[in-house]
């Protein structure tokens, strides 16, 4: 091996499965999860009674989306 690889080469000779199976290769991304949540409602100009009767009457509600 010394004529193949030179003086200055280091051989390593390693096994294989060292790594444990309940430690995957890739560790997966872990994701945060942020919750923004009202306490109380905020100050409107429409009524309630106004957006529970639009569920009686679903061809009057336009969706409107901004996307950026």
């Amino acid at each position: 091996m010394y004529a193949v690889f030179g003086p200055d080469a280091d051989i390593v000779v390693g096994d294989e499965d060292t790594q444990p199976l309940e430690t995957p290769i890739i560790a997966p991304i872990k994701t945060k999860n942020f919750e923004n949540v009202e306490k109380t409602l905020p100050q409107t100009t429409y009524s309630f009674r106004y957006l529970a009767s639009l569920m009686d009457h679903p061809q009057f509600v336009r969706n409107v989306v901004l996307l950026g």
